[in-house]
């Protein structure tokens, strides 16, 4: 299980600007889905609820 997920300083900041023009208490979640060419593709998406199993970074979640 991923214990820790680092995130560039770069990434971060596109990030912000991105959240920075939706509404207030938005998060950029990051979720793994079943399908692609591997069986599984990443989904980045913007949410206003996190669940109690997330990992969460400033206002960055990702499923657990």
């Amino acid at each position: 299980m991923i214990k820790e997920i680092k995130f560039s300083k770069k990434a971060v900041e596109r990030i912000n600007l991105l959240i920075s023009q939706k509404p207030l208490g938005t998060f950029f979640r990051i979720a793994v889905k079943g399908g692609g060419c591997s069986g599984f593709k990443y989904d980045f998406s913007f949410d206003d609820k996190v669940d109690e199993n997330d990992l969460k970074y400033q206002n960055i979640v990702v499923d657990k």
